[in-house]
């Protein structure tokens, strides 16, 4: 919540530095450009809501001055000056829209992930818990007299002790993503 507040102040105090000022001519273009890193800060920590909503208030801050005759996008007629803001506001909205809806399809993939990983090592340990009791208990009740047999057991056991210790592997990466995310 601290985080969110920060943006919003930040963005509210650059976008009227950027649309209620009369900068010169020469540098007065380049200025639009620094409410790029609070736009992409929306953008990447937070949903498409978020980032929806900076864009917007960026907007109508900028639509405000550019109507009182501040802020880059100045020119003779005020009809002009909206054009070129649009334009401007236009290409600022696509951008930041992509980048969160990228970002926002990201987090669920990541999220699809680590539900796979956590239903894939779970139905997996059942069955090889099962098979290894179930090695356990013929080689108990097994001749000793069946080498073959005993073979064939030892071939299975480490057949299944090798998919536990690949299943235990990713629980631990599902773990460590987990972690790595918070």
């Amino acid at each position: 919540m601290a985080e969110l507040l920060a943006l919003a102040v930040a963005l509210a105090v650059v976008s009227l530095l950027v649309f209620d000022t009369r900068a010169a001519s020469d540098h007065a273009f380049a200025q639009s450009y620094v409410l790029f890193p609070l736009l992409i800060w929306a953008s990447i920590r937070f949903d498409l809501r978020v980032s929806t909503t900076a864009t917007l208030v960026v907007s109508m801050v900028a639509t405000w001055g550019t109507a009182r005759g501040c802020g880059p996008f100045v020119h003779a007629r005020l009809a002009t000056s909206l054009v070129f803001l649009q334009v401007f506001m236009a290409v600022v909205s696509i951008t930041m829209l992509l980048l969160a809806a990228a970002i926002s399809e990201r987090n669920r993939a990541v999220a699809a992930r680590e539900w796979v990983l956590a239903a894939v090592s779970h139905d997996l340990k059942n069955p090889l818990q099962m098979i290894g009791l179930s090695v356990e208990y013929v080689e108990r009740v097994l001749d000793p007299g069946k080498e073959g047999a005993r073979r064939a057991l030892a071939n299975i056991r480490g057949g299944a002790d090798r998919m536990t210790s690949l299943v235990r592997d990713l629980l631990e990466i599902g773990r460590a993503s987990c972690r790595e995310r918070v």
